[in-house]
């Protein structure tokens, strides 16, 4: 009888569609429960939480993802930039869940998207969902912005392959090496400023970064645009600080926060097909 209503339950849930999907950054770890195309939930976890073994997370933590989950969904696809934590997380949700864990690694998405590059195996996977992410939502060409632990530009062309991008230090990365390699400088605020000059330390720095930061993104939008013969380029900003400073880039006309999770949603819808 019990079994029969277990058929039941994994039936009704299929109909339903509800699934998890996670992004491993290098300094955040993702998770997003989607019912078919519609985002429900999400859940942030620091990545370093998983930097060792699976016995060695904590029992909050693992509250966190075991409610989270819980029993109303049938499948789980993973991607992300750190190897071991992919493992990690693969073997904790193996533990606890009755889950079909998919890993959405650079080999599958070379079936999904043509990677022109000299090294298409180096290029992180969360670069190549945004882009193909961007293909289905966006028309080509593109150049995509990541503002996450590092500032990231990613280029689609017309023809719908990736050619590459621009990696450079994230805001966090660059305010942190400032206070820590310094012996005055305070670690500040990551905030929108007005002024430009600063009327002390503190000021300075946080005009340094903000105002920099734009001038950088800003500048090389249009280097890119003018490089690449992409004119008329869709050009889209996600990750965790890009609403901060969308507003002082004119450039961007797209912004998507959630792009890896849509991506990897796009990904997944089509796996079910």
């Amino acid at each position: 009888m019990r079994s029969k209503n277990l058929i039941q339950e994994r039936s009704q849930l299929e109909n339903k569609n509800m699934h998890i999907l996670v992004d491993i950054g290098n300094t955040n770890i993702l998770f997003g429960k989607f019912d078919n195309l519609d985002l429900v939930e999400q859940l942030r976890i620091e990545t370093k939480v998983f930097n060792k073994d699976v016995s060695s997370i904590d029992s909050e933590t693992y509250k966190k993802i075991n409610n989270f989950i819980k029993n109303d969904c049938i499948d789980c696809f993973i991607s992300g930039v750190v190897p071991d934590t992919i493992l990690l997380l693969i073997n904790f949700i193996k533990n606890y869940q009755d889950l079909n864990i998919v890993e959405i690694d650079n080999e599958y998405l070379g079936n999904l998207i043509k990677v022109d590059v000299d090294k298409p195996n180096e290029v992180g996977v969360d670069r190549l969902i945004n882009s193909y992410a961007g293909l289905n939502l966006f028309n080509s060409p593109l150049i995509i912005i990541d503002f996450g632990t590092a500032t990231t530009f990613d280029l689609v062309d017309s023809s719908g392959s990736y050619i590459g991008g621009i990696i450079c230090p994230g805001v966090n990365l660059s305010v942190q090496s400032l206070a820590h390699n310094t012996a005055k400088l305070p670690l500040i605020e990551i905030k929108k400023v007005e002024k430009l000059i600063g009327k002390d330390t503190a000021s300075a720095i946080e005009s340094g970064i903000y105002w920099g930061y734009v001038s950088l993104v800003g500048g090389l939008i249009d280097r890119l645009k003018k490089q690449n013969g992409f004119k008329d380029a869709n050009i889209v900003a996600t990750g965790g600080l890009s609403g901060m400073f969308r507003g002082d880039l004119s450039q961007i006309q797209h912004y998507e926060p959630d792009l890896t999770l849509k991506g990897l949603n796009i990904i997944y819808n089509e796996y079910k097909k």
